[in-house]
C-alpha cells in the first residue's frame, strides 16, 4: 500500500513540475512578445538610437548563436581536454558569449541616452513641483553602470530612482557643462559656469524634495550648504553610496554645513545598487540613517534561486518574467516610505 502512495506522490510532483515548467515558458514567451511589440517603434534605422538598438539586437543574436554552437561542440572539448573541459567551456562561454551580450547591453543603454528629455520639456509636461537631484558629476558614469533587467527592459540606477520619484514630481538635475549626451534618468538643466549658483538657488526654491548623492567635491558641498539654508530639513534626502571610511570623512565635514551631527555609519553593500543607506531628517534636524532595505542573506538567496541549474525555480525567478528588477525592488522598498514622509 505504501508503494502506491509513494508512486502517486511522485506522479503528483512530476505533474506539478511539468505544469510549472509550461507556465514559466508561457510567461517568458509572453514577456518576449510584449517586449518585441512595445520596442518595435524604437528600432527605426533612420535615427541614431534606432540604429543602436538594432545593433544591440544583433549582438544578442550573435551571443545566442555562439552559445548554441559551443553547446553543440561540447563533446569535442570533453574529448580534447578531458577533466579540464568544464572549466575551459565556462571561460569560453564567459568571453565568447559574454562579449557580444555586453556590447548589446551598452548599445541599448547608449540609445536610452539619446531619448533623455531636457528639463524644460519635463517641467512643461508635468506641472508639479520638481524633485531636485544634486550630485558630483563624476558619479554619473558610476551610477549608469548599475543596471536592472526586468521583462526585457534595461534600466540604470538613476532611471529607477527617477521612476520611483515620479510619483512625487518630475526628477530634475543640473547637467554637466559641455556634456554632449546626457545620462538617462533625471531631466537635465544646462547652465553656464557663471550662473549655475543662481540656477541652483532658483530650483531649490521650487523644490518639493531635494535628493543629494553624498560625495566630496567643492560644488557639492556648496549645494549641501544652500540646501540646508533654503529647504526644510524634512524635505532633504541624502543617498549614501559611501564605504565606512569615506562616510566618516563625509560625516566630519558635514558638521560645517549642516546644523546637526550625522549618525554613525550603518550602510549595507548590496551588489545590484550603489546606494548603501539613505539619510533623512525630522523637522528639528534630527537625522536618521536607514540602511538599504535588503539583507546580504536575502539578496544572495534570491540570486541563488535564479541560478540556471535550479530549473524550474530558475524559470519562475527569471529576470525576463519579472515586472520589477532587483534594483527597483530594493530601492522602492527603501525610498518610498521616506519620499512619502517628505511630502506629507
Amino acid at each position: 500500500m505504501s508503494g502506491y502512495i509513494l508512486g502517486a506522490l511522485i506522479l503528483v510532483l512530476a505533474l506539478a513540475f511539468v505544469g510549472l515548467f509550461i507556465w514559466s515558458l508561457v510567461r517568458i514567451s509572453r514577456a518576449l512578445l510584449n517586449a518585441a511589440w512595445t520596442g518595435r517603434a524604437g528600432l527605426n534605422p533612420q535615427i541614431q538610437q534606432g540604429r543602436l538598438r538594432l545593433l544591440g539586437v544583433f549582438c544578442f543574436l550573435v551571443a545566442v548563436v555562439l552559445a548554441a554552437l559551443m553547446r553543440g561542440y561540447g563533446n569535442v572539448f570533453e574529448e580534447t581536454l578531458g577533466a579540464f573541459s568544464g572549466a575551459v567551456t565556462a571561460v569560453l562561454l564567459l568571453v565568447v558569449v559574454g562579449a557580444p551580450a555586453y556590447i548589446g547591453i551598452q548599445c541599448f543603454l547608449r540609445a536610452k541616452r539619446f531619448d533623455a528629455l531636457p528639463a524644460t520639456t519635463a517641467l512643461s509636461e508635468d506641472t508639479r513641483a520638481p524633485v531636485i537631484y544634486l550630485r558630483s558629476f563624476g558619479d554619473d558614469p558610476k551610477v549608469a553602470r548599475r543596471v536592472g533587467i526586468a521583462g526585457f527592459k534595461l534600466d540604470t540606477e538613476e532611471e529607477v530612482i527617477a521612476e520611483i520619484v515620479g510619483a512625487v514630481g518630475p526628477f530634475v538635475g543640473i547637467g554637466r557643462p559641455g556634456e554632449a549626451l546626457p545620462y538617462s534618468g533625471a531631466a537635465r538643466v544646462y547652465v553656464g559656469d557663471g550662473d549655475w549658483h543662481e540656477r541652483v538657488r532658483a530650483l531649490l526654491s521650487l523644490a518639493r524634495l531635494v535628493i543629494l548623492r553624498a560625495g566630496d567635491t567643492p560644488g557639492l558641498w556648496w549645494e549641501i550648504e544652500e540646501s540646508a539654508k533654503r529647504v526644510k530639513p524634512e524635505r532633504l534626502i541624502f543617498l549614501i553610496p559611501l564605504k565606512r571610511r569615506a562616510y566618516d570623512d563625509f560625516r566630519r565635514k558635514a558638521g560645517n554645513y549642516l546644523p546637526c551631527q550625522l549618525p554613525e555609519y550603518g550602510g549595507r553593500r548590496i551588489p545590484v545598487t550603489s546606494v548603501r543607506a539613505v539619510l533623512f531628517f525630522d523637522a528639528d534636524w534630527t537625522p536618521h540613517l536607514l540602511p538599504v532595505q535588503e539583507t546580504y542573506l536575502a539578496y544572495w538567496a534570491r540570486t541563488f534561486l535564479r541560478f540556471p541549474l535550479l530549473t524550474p525555480l530558475f524559470l519562475t525567478n527569471n529576470v525576463f518574467v519579472k515586472k520589477r528588477s532587483e534594483i527597483r525592488r530594493i530601492l522602492e522598498k527603501t525610498l518610498q516610505p521616506i519620499l512619502q514622509r517628505g511630502v506629507e
